[in-house]
């Protein structure tokens, strides 16, 4: 780092004696004066707070000791408490990221993009992974909601630090009062970790994204993914980061943890892979993930086309409004605005609409991935039953775009009903403390019917729907594949597969009758043994009972005939 000249520095003493000792991490005269007037009026708003409560208070004292700290490097932020996303006031705290305006503008372009849409959900629902201070929730939320009051917007951000969830709660709390938002959508906060193992033994202070859901009963699906993770690698850290990063900022927030296969680009890019997988589970419709230059962000955007589910993937620069240069865009991806590489942005499905683009915007086709995409649908091959670690699916469509889009409905009908059927309980325990009490048994009588009606109604319109699906599914198949279906000459016989079963753990009948039911809605093996908390082998084997008798025509006991 070159030395300031004297002169300078006699040139900012003249001004004020103070300045010359913001010179060193501002190094620049213009900005160290901007930084001496933003600290005059913290200490002065500090003051006008302590005159309130009475005490002594010495303002050129404090004023002394904020400048002293920030001549030993420590961010302006923290000093004063503060800093501007977009147009929200956020609060910082040490321990957690500084918001950047990088990240805002990213985050502004993409809600100016959705917001037009003429095709949104009645409830648009955005999940963003490492949250930190809850500054993107919160502005999606300020910029979408002030032209889209007709759309339920719900918000959720997830971070493993508890400081950081912390200070995203009272972010949150302190932006609705200063702006006075009304209750118009929600936001929420959860703990989960990104990079953990959903398959792994689950620590609680360490649960994975899917699970972290499920416990805090959140829906599985969500429409927008949006995220800054770490992604600055070892060498990076050193090389492009201040002094002031260095040494205040939480590295944790800044660098993946380490590991000891990965080289030097693989641990900065070591969150991404995962966030795309997690994208793929909870089907986000757009992925807006930020990135470091333009080398990481082809290397996100190659993982990204990697996984076959993208309709389209391009490359948004620091200013991607701004007219852009079409002698700049790679050979693989369209490079969009002005200034450095900062986010990768891909859609698939409806997304494609939201965002005004075509759904065949890529050069590349979409081939369902049988090993990380939930949009293909399976049947389970008996000729070819897997043995051992070899357990695979045999997969023989692709489903197309209006079925995808009918699968995502019927997961929807599916989460309103739970969420329906958790309100009507509650409205009937408090309806029959009402009757024990006193008068109004009637009217809780009647609205619980009312409410039985309603559930009714939508239970058979989702199981409508779950029909439609698997029929249409079902005529789409060749006649060789139904065959296949059908066909009697197992390799493995029912003796067999109940002594596989004997050595696991089994299912009780709801369980079972849950996986026959996720497996008719064409979820993954994955999944269903996820949901389950039971191994992939086990949910094989109950299928492979279930297809021999079938098959075979065996008759079938009361047991046999409930588990089927």
């Amino acid at each position: 780092m070159p030395r300031i000249p004297t002169s300078l520095l006699r040139k900012a003493y003249a001004i004020d004696p103070l300045l010359p000792r913001l010179l060193p991490p501002c190094r620049d005269l213009r900005a160290a004066q901007n930084e001496l007037r933003w600290l005059r009026e913290h200490v002065d708003d500090v003051a006008q707070a302590r005159s309130a409560k009475g005490g002594p208070f010495s303002k050129s004292a404090f004023l002394r000791d904020l400048v002293q700290q920030r001549a030993r490097g420590r961010p302006l932020q923290y000093l004063l408490g503060t800093e501007y996303f977009g147009d929200l006031e956020i609060s910082c705290r040490p321990g957690v990221l500084i918001p950047r305006q990088d990240t805002a503008i990213s985050v502004q372009c993409l809600v100016r993009s959705v917001r037009d849409a003429q095709n949104l959900p009645s409830e648009l629902r955005v999940l963003d992974l490492c949250t930190g201070t809850g500054c993107i929730p919160l502005l999606f939320h300020h910029e979408f909601c002030a032209t889209r009051d007709d759309i339920d917007l719900r918000a959720l951000g997830i971070d493993i630090s508890k400081k950081a969830l912390q200070l995203a709660v009272h972010n949150h709390k302190r932006v609705r009062r200063n702006r006075g938002w009304a209750e118009k959508g929600s936001i929420a906060y959860i703990r989960a970790d990104v990079l953990a193992n959903p398959f792994a033994d689950v620590v609680r202070s360490r649960l994975p994204v899917s699970t972290a859901l499920r416990y805090a009963k959140l829906p599985h699906l969500w429409d927008i993914l949006i995220s800054n993770p770490p992604y600055i690698s070892p060498s990076g850290y050193w090389k492009t980061t201040t002094r002031s990063v260095r040494g205040f900022e939480p590295k944790l927030a800044l660098v993946p943890p380490p590991k000891a296969s990965n080289d030097d680009a693989q641990q900065g890019d070591a969150f991404y892979q995962p966030i795309l997988n997690i994208a793929s589970e909870v089907e986000a419709k757009i992925v807006l993930l930020e990135v470091a230059d333009l080398d990481q962000a082809l290397r996100v955007a190659r993982a990204a086309k990697g996984l076959r589910i993208f309709d389209g993937v391009e490359i948004w620069r620091e200013q991607p409004d701004e007219p852009h240069d079409p002698s700049s865009e790679t050979a693989e991806f369209p490079v969009l605005g002005e200034g450095n590489a900062r986010s990768v942005i891909c859609w698939r499905g409806t997304g494609a609409a939201w965002l005004g683009k075509s759904e065949r915007a890529s050069t590349y086709k979409d081939v369902a991935a049988p090993d990380v995409s939930l949009d293909a649908r399976f049947r389970l091959d008996p000729m070819g039953l897997p043995q051992g670690d070899q357990l695979r699916p045999h997969w023989v469509k692709q489903l197309t775009e209006q079925q995808r889009a009918e699968k995502h409905n019927v997961w929807r009908d599916v989460e309103n009903l739970q969420h329906q059927n958790v309100r009507e309980s509650a409205g009937d325990e408090s309806a029959g403390e009402a009757g024990k009490t006193g008068p109004g048994t009637t009217a809780g009588s009647q609205n619980t019917h009312e409410g039985g009606s309603s559930k009714t109604k939508l239970a058979n319109h989702a199981q409508k729907r779950i029909s439609k699906a698997l029929v249409e599914s079902g005529n789409q198949l060749t006649d060789s594949q139904r065959r296949e279906e059908t066909h009697a000459d197992h390799s493995m016989s029912a003796q067999e597969t109940n002594k596989r079963l004997s050595r696991s753990k089994p299912l009780n009948k709801e369980q079972q009758e849950r996986l026959l039911q996720y497996y008719r809605a064409g979820r993954k093996i994955t999944a269903i043994a996820r949901e389950l908390e039971c191994t992939r082998s086990t949910v094989y084997n109950y299928l492979h009972r279930w297809s021999i008798f079938q098959a075979q025509k065996v008759p079938l006991t009361e047991e046999q005939r409930i588990d089927r």
